[in-house]
C-alpha cells in the first residue's frame, strides 16, 4: 500500500523537485570548484552535463507517472501533477544547458 502511495503522488512531482536540486547543484559544486576549473577547463561543464542528465532524467520519471485510460478525479490531479513536473523539468534543463555553455565561454579565471 505504502509503496502505491508513494508512486501515486511522488513521480509526479519528480520532476519538479528533482530539476531543481539538480540546477542547485550544479551551481553550487562548480562555484566550488571554480579554482580546479582554472586548470582544468573541463570540469564545470562535465557537471552541467551531469546536471542536465539528471534533469532530464527526473523529467522523464514525472512523464512516466503520466495516468493512461479512464480519468476520475484523482487521475486528473496525477496528470496536472505530471504536467507541471515535466515542464519544470524541462525549464530547469534549460537552465542548466544555458549555464554549461556560459561555463565554456567564461571559465571564471579572467580576472
Amino acid at each position: 500500500m505504502r509503496h502505491e502511495v508513494l508512486k501515486g503522488w511522488a513521480w509526479p512531482w519528480a520532476g519538479v523537485f528533482g530539476g531543481a536540486a539538480f540546477w542547485y547543484a550544479a551551481h553550487d559544486v562548480s562555484t566550488y570548484l571554480l579554482n580546479v576549473n582554472c586548470r582544468h577547463v573541463w570540469v564545470a561543464p562535465l557537471i552541467h552535463i551531469i546536471a542536465l542528465a539528471g534533469a532530464v532524467g527526473s523529467g522523464y520519471l514525472s512523464y512516466r507517472a503520466w495516468p493512461d485510460g479512464d480519468r476520475s478525479n484523482r487521475e486528473h490531479f496525477l496528470s496536472f501533477s505530471s504536467m507541471v513536473g515535466v515542464a519544470a523539468a524541462a525549464l530547469f534543463a534549460l537552465v542548466i544547458l544555458w549555464q554549461g555553455l556560459a561555463a565554456l565561454v567564461f571559465s571564471g579565471c579572467e580576472r
